[in-house]
């Protein structure tokens, strides 16, 4: 996506269909769950090929990054 409101639309999106599928819990398959939750969001953003190219790695390093977060502030609350 070439803005910061398209940007944000998509994580947005992949964030609140990875918190909805672990609302009661952080599944021991959560990266694979947070790789179809960003595949699902950007394909609903009807990325090109390029686009697709560009994010796809740096979204795919962000979810060891979201499960570790969302499993430590769970055990707080």
């Amino acid at each position: 996506p070439s803005t910061a409101a398209q940007r944000g639309i998509i994580i947005h999106s992949i964030m609140e269909k990875f918190i909805d599928a672990t609302r009661e819990l952080v599944p021991p398959h959560a990266y694979d769950l947070f790789i179809t939750c960003t595949h699902d969001a950007l394909n609903e953003n009807y990325l090109t090929a390029a686009e697709m190219r560009f994010w796809w790695p740096r979204l795919e390093r962000l979810a060891t990054h979201v499960i570790a977060h969302e499993q430590a502030s769970r055990k707080i609350s």
